[in-house]
């Protein structure tokens, strides 16, 4: 196709009736102004895009996945065959527009994303009247993110962050470098940059020759958005020295990263012809805060770098330590169910480690003590040990080593690890007590790291779903202020320590989904979709008793979809009486037993102005029914207290 420098409605089609078919049903079906479809899709005629892009467009993003029937809910969770990405993919122009919209989703602030956009297409309309609005491009763009969450483009700039780090970064040990964060240019950055894609990818009388672009924290983003566009990847240059590993002799645009970053770094787009003067086009260097959904190999691979476990001691060591703390972990997991909201501990992570360092001798000492019945008897939330070995072997591409068969074994007997501890040099490792105060200590950042991971395989083997997609930053909330990761260093560091909640270990793993459940009350979650993929307890499609795997989570791609009517999120609904179970049994418990024989439960949903409402009736006759506002959440506090007194092998 033979880029435009500007697009009109006037060659939409040779057939109006052709065109209003699909465009209507596609605006009904995601509520969208036609006009806001029609113009992205022939703004789509003056975008470059790659051909591997265009299959990557029509092979993730355009396909609608085949449904999942929620039984319990009587709804399903997909996408509608008519919807915009669908009719958008079905013109070349279209499938170019989604190759822009793919890089856009990536944007943490999506209003600035549509302003970007919305920017760009004013700027090549040849008729100023039939602009879409900003909410009207806003609209679109929200009805076609949750697809092109699954373009692939977050993993391209995953790959070129770790491939930056490692070529221009000169570290010893491994420390968070300037790459290490998703950045995206700003609006009118972006816009310069397409611009001058566009004037590299036409033919005919097009006269560029080649481009420069300077940038900084915007790198990764940047080069790979240029070979998203163009097929190849950009050379690059640091400071005034090409980097001989990222050089392209074939490739016509050049990166360029200032090895003196100062805070008025600018972003600068240069245009080279064959005829004219080079064109310079620098605007401050803003940047916007980019986040994308990887998959969970990739998601392991930017864990072990980010940590430093990719290779050397420290990863010899966490290679060394991961199946013992991870048995650990699920052995000692709390009962408790606590609320996240409860928690006001101001206790920091170092402090909770230097005071366990100190007892190391003693832990090391100590033999192992008699199994506790009672642990033994408890209900895991896990799917099993294999679950977790599975998922180990997803995320990092390798089978966990074999676990020693000794009680008196601990974490600090591992050669590995014990190199680290001699070597650390800070007074809680006795050594030079004065470095100690620097915050520096090799122990303590070993730990914090091998619980981060820790947390990580556990929470996400809670999925069935091989196909999920990880939020790339989701390890920067996990460091900030997380109570399940200060739970999990303290178990590390002492096994005899309480092991972590049920409600952090389902938060940690809807945070690393790309959902949000902090936005409203965690009583009140049944169902959400975000980032492309909805997720929801396995517990409610379940109809037997569970004795592990009550905390399992289904996965699947689309929104939820009631009677037409698609939702983002399902909620119990506001209201409703409680039922009271007899306090008094009438024999002893040996076995499941229903203490409400007369009453039959059923699932309710009914619909809201921004979710759809949940609730649980109860008939207690043919004709008689008890709308009741129990939280289907609830069951997993239940749940966690429960144990096992009897099994029966039938």
């Amino acid at each position: 196709m033979a880029l435009q420098l500007a697009w009109n409605l006037d060659h939409t089609s040779s057939s109006a009736v052709q065109v209003a078919k699909g465009l209507l049903h596609a605006a009904t079906t995601d509520n969208v102004q036609p006009l806001a479809i029609m113009a992205c899709e022939q703004f789509g005629n003056t975008l470059a895009a790659s051909r591997d892009t265009l299959r990557k467009i029509e092979h993730c993003v355009v396909p609608t996945p085949q449904p999942a029937m929620l039984n319990f809910l009587k709804c399903t969770v997909g996408y509608s065959k008519n919807d915009c990405a669908s009719y958008l993919g079905q013109s070349l122009a279209g499938l170019h527009f989604l190759t822009l919209a793919a890089t856009l989703v990536t944007w943490k602030d999506q209003f600035k994303a549509v302003e970007a956009l919305h920017d760009m297409v004013n700027s090549t309309a040849t008729d100023k009247t039939l602009v879409p609005t900003v909410r009207q491009v806003k609209d679109l763009l929200a009805r076609i993110e949750p697809r092109c969450q699954r373009s692939g483009f977050a993993e391209e700039v995953a790959g070129w962050q770790m491939l930056l780090d490692r070529s221009l970064t000169l570290r010893k040990t491994p420390v968070r470098s300037k790459f290490d964060t998703w950045s995206a240019p700003s609006p009118q950055n972006l816009g310069s940059l397409v611009n001058a894609l566009r004037q590299l990818s036409r033919v005919g009388n097009a006269d560029i020759t080649r481009i420069t672009i300077q940038t900084s924290k915007c790198a990764a983003w940047t080069i790979a958005f240029v070979k998203w566009s163009l097929g190849c990847p950009p050379s690059v240059v640091y400071g005034n020295t090409i980097v001989p590993s990222l050089e392209q002799a074939d490739s016509k645009v050049t990166v360029i990263i200032p090895n003196n970053e100062t805070p008025d770094t600018a972003f600068v787009v240069q245009i080279y012809s064959s005829i004219h003067s080079p064109t310079l086009l620098v605007s401050p260097g803003w940047k916007e805060p980019a986040v994308g959904m990887i998959s969970l190999q990739c998601y392991g691979q930017s864990l072990l770098h980010e940590y430093g476990f990719d290779s050397g001691v420290m990863g010899a060591a966490f290679r060394e330590a991961i199946p013992y703390c991870l048995c650990l972990a699920m052995a000692k997991l709390s009962t408790s169910f606590r609320s996240a909201k409860t928690d006001q501990s101001h206790t920091t992570v170092f402090g909770i480690i230097r005071e366990l360092l100190q007892q190391r001798g003693n832990l090391i000492r100590q033999t192992a003590q008699s199994k506790d019945s009672t642990a033994a008897q408890r209900l895991s939330p896990f799917r099993g040990r294999n679950a977790v070995y599975k998922t180990y072997q997803a995320l990092f591409g390798r089978r966990l080593d074999p676990l020693l068969d000794d009680n008196e074994f601990h974490i600090f007997n591992l050669p590995h690890t014990a190199v680290i501890q001699q070597e650390c040099q800070c007074s809680g490792c006795d050594v030079q007590p004065s470095r100690c105060f620097n915050g520096t200590c090799d122990t303590i950042d070993f730990y914090r790291k091998l619980a981060a991971i820790t947390v990580d395989v556990l929470v996400v083997s809670l999925f069935d779903y091989p196909d999920l997609q990880i939020c790339n930053d989701s390890t920067q909330d996990l460091w900030q202020d997380s109570r399940l990761h200060k739970d999990m260093v303290r178990l590390l560091l002492d096994p005899k320590a309480d092991g972590v909640g049920v409600s952090d270990l389902l938060d940690r793993a809807m945070r690393l989904s790309g959902h949000n459940l902090k936005r409203l009350n965690e009583e009140d979650w049944v169902i959400s979709s975000a980032k492309g993929q909805a997720v929801w307890p396995a517990i409610y499609e379940t109809q037997s008793h569970i004795y592990k795997g009550y905390l399992s989570l289904l996965c699947h791609p689309g929104l939820l979809i009631h009677h037409g009517e698609t939702y983002d999120m399902a909620i119990r609904s506001p209201g409703g009486m409680c039922l009271s179970p007899p306090r008094f049994f009438p024999e002893q418990v040996q076995k499941p037993c229903n203490l409400c024989p007369d009453l039959d439960l059923k699932w309710m949903a009914s619909r809201g102005e921004h979710s759809l409402h949940i609730s649980l009736g109860v008939m207690s006759g043919p004709r008689s029914w008890l709308v009741m506002g129990l939280s289907p959440y609830a069951a997993f506090r239940t749940l966690a207290k429960a144990l096992i007194t009897t099994l029966i092998f039938c």
